[in-house]
């Protein structure tokens, strides 16, 4: 499970709905925008160290695409590794949700990244198409939800969402879930009164007809680890896990006339 905000052109970043979905998905961050025509990727397991010059960026650029992306892991690397987006220099790809792949895709970091790097050039890369865009929303299950940026002059636009219909509008900006309202906010609340020892237990899921639904809930019927929630308090994270290191691709570019 991850939060996927995605702001068109013309549509300021939202740094409190950000902050939020990242008190829920606090396991790596990446962003990218356009600028000049070149696109700037950044990723790291700092929210405060990709946040701030993703803001900045986004001052300087307010009428280019821009996305922010947070995680949490489901599947896949732990790590930078496992950070989107995925791409190249000319077209990157964030994705919430779980691609329909079988085994083989533990050879890579994340399901995002084989498609990136397999399925997406072989099958899905024609996005100006109506057959081939349809057949990738089709092959994904609406359940799966995913934004393309690309400054590759062969492509019509600048930004492709894939299934916009399950993205959460708000201002302008769209959500792939509820995340960036809060922890609880906008799920379903169930009572488990078995669990475990015996104990009452919060099962908090999203509404599964609605926009915003979390693929995993959806898919398993059943919550991740994260939905199932004990005294409003998530599970700590492993000791082993390294929330410090970080790398940053960022080229802060100087504003047009400064």
């Amino acid at each position: 499970m991850c939060l996927l905000s995605y702001f068109p052109p013309g549509v300021p970043a939202d740094k409190r709905a950000l902050r939020l979905g990242a008190e829920v998905n606090d396991e790596g961050h990446g962003c990218a925008i356009i600028v000049d025509g070149h696109l700037i990727v950044d990723k790291g397991m700092d929210f405060e160290g990709v946040l701030a010059p993703f803001l900045t960026l986004r001052e300087l650029y307010p009428d280019s695409p821009a996305v922010f992306w947070s995680r949490t892991v489901s599947a896949g690397e732990y790590g930078l590794e496992g950070c989107q987006p995925y791409g190249d220099d000319q077209t990157v790809i964030f994705h919430n949700g779980t691609l329909p792949y079988g085994g083989w895709v533990k050879d890579y970091p994340s399901d995002t990244a084989a498609f990136a790097d397999t399925t997406f050039p072989i099958c899905f890369s024609s996005l100006d198409d109506d057959d081939t865009f349809g057949a990738l929303e089709h092959w994904m299950t609406p359940v799966n939800k995913m934004v393309i940026l690309t400054v590759n002059p062969s492509y019509r636009l600048n930004a492709y969402m894939v299934h916009q219909d399950q993205f959460i509008e708000k201002d302008g900006a769209y959500y792939s879930n509820s995340d960036f309202l809060g922890k609880g906010v906008g799920w379903d609340e169930e009572i488990l009164v078995s669990h475990g020892a015996g104990q009452n237990v919060h099962l908090y899921r999203w509404r599964l007809t609605q926009p915003g639904q979390c693929s995993r809930c959806h898919t398993f019927h059943k919550p991740t680890e994260k939905h199932l929630v004990k005294a409003s308090a998530y599970p700590a994270k492993p000791a082993w896990r390294d929330e410090t290191a970080r790398r940053t691709k960022f080229h802060i570019p100087p504003a047009a006339g400064h």
